[in-house]
């Protein structure tokens, strides 16, 4: 993946529920359109993850 070689990432995903149930994933920050939000929050928390969802806290 390009930014996984670019930055030097350690892992890299296309695939957002794949990084979210990742157990070394331990933080979610969700910047993906409003309408698919209350998923990937549902999943981050099943998963045990803290997760940032900026409009959560407007």
């Amino acid at each position: 993946m390009f930014f996984k070689e670019k930055y030097g990432f350690r892992k890299a995903s296309k695939n957002p529920v794949e990084a979210i149930q990742d157990k070394d994933v331990s933080i979610v920050d969700i910047c993906t359109p409003t309408y698919t939000h209350r998923d990937f929050a549902l999943q981050a928390l099943d998963a045990g993850n803290t997760f940032s969802w900026r409009s959560l806290w407007l």
